[in-house]
């Protein structure tokens, strides 16, 4: 499926964005581009990490779509990259097979939002439910999403210590 030129790159309705540019203008935005692909750099560096670290595979990742911008050029705060859209990878886990993610408000195509279904067949893959979290105001504006935002307690007394049990927690 692709996106028509009209596709806004944040949905028109649910959001208090100011800026809802089509997804044309933003792929036409060098600057633009360029924070994501930065951005997209340094998360494939931190995943390198992560994957080194912990002993798991590339598989044992689930991508799902998350768009970045630049910030700290137009501000006083420091450079850096952020969500452009509400990550639905910051969302919280409420059971093994159910998953609290920030609605996308991503570009929408015959009225079906193309963020939230990539991440639902992605998620979906692994036997993942998701369950979209409005957050775009009173979260995502002041630089959170939904795990931020949220307080969860779990039972962690019956697992091993994750620290104590070697790479991959095997």
């Amino acid at each position: 499926m692709s996106c028509s030129a009209e596709a806004r790159a944040l949905e028109e309705e649910g959001t208090a964005a100011e800026r809802k540019p089509t997804v044309d203008a933003l792929l036409a935005d060098d600057a633009f581009l360029a924070g994501d692909e930065e951005a997209a750099r340094r998360i494939d560096d931190q995943i390198a990490v992560l994957l080194r670290e912990t002993g798991l595979s590339r598989r044992d990742l689930v991508r799902v779509p998350v768009p970045y911008t630049t910030l700290g050029a137009e501000t006083d705060g420091p450079m850096g990259a952020i969500a452009y859209s509400p990550s639905i990878a910051n969302g919280l886990s409420l059971t093994a097979r159910d998953y609290a993610a920030p609605d996308p408000h991503g570009p929408k195509v015959g009225g079906r939002d193309l963020s939230r279904t990539a991440a639902q067949k992605a998620l979906a893959a692994g036997g993942v439910r998701v369950h979209w979290v409005e957050n775009f105001a009173w979260s995502h504006l002041a630089g959170g999403e939904v795990h931020c935002a949220t307080n969860a307690l779990r039972d962690t007394s019956g697992g091993a210590r994750w620290w104590s049990t070697g790479p991959g927690g095997r």
